[in-house]
């Protein structure tokens, strides 16, 4: 099992209270909306992992996507929190070198939940294409896949 980054265990106990609240969850979710649009660059590959967690976690909310372990959806508000707190194990404000850490801990989320985003980003293509989730497999392996 992989360690989790140093860090982490205090952007899960603040999670933990933020699921508490929809107004918090929906609080912390704007701000990483925001703060995504700003660090596209800096975090390359995390990137489309945390905007995966960010519509995961809203489609949740919402009630249209609910097939994932409450553990995943903790995993990912965690993480946005950890990516939205300016000041965490190397401060944001040290230009790129502040999502640095961000990238670890999104990827080490991404990687601990994998078979959950593949499962989710399936369920959004289904969605978007207006077909079942098998016809959407069939598609994504008929589709060249981007690099």
């Amino acid at each position: 099992m992989t360690t989790e980054p140093l860090g982490f265990g205090m952007a899960k106990r603040r999670a933990k209270r933020i699921m508490k609240r929809k107004s918090r969850l929906r609080r912390l979710l704007s701000l990483a909306t925001l703060k995504t649009v700003a660090s596209k660059d800096g975090l390359k590959e995390a990137w489309n992992d945390l905007t995966t967690f960010i519509r995961l976690v809203t489609a949740w909310m919402a009630g249209t996507y609910t097939k994932i372990p409450y553990k995943s959806i903790f995993l990912m508000v965690a993480a946005i929190v950890y990516f939205v707190n300016p000041i965490d194990l190397i401060p944001d404000f040290l230009m790129l070198w502040g999502l640095i850490d961000d990238a670890l801990v999104l990827s080490f989320v991404a990687k601990s939940i994998k078979d959950d985003l593949d499962a989710f980003r399936q369920w959004e293509r289904a969605e978007r294409l207006g077909v079942g989730k098998a016809e959407a497999a069939i598609i994504d392996k008929e589709e060249p896949q981007s690099p």
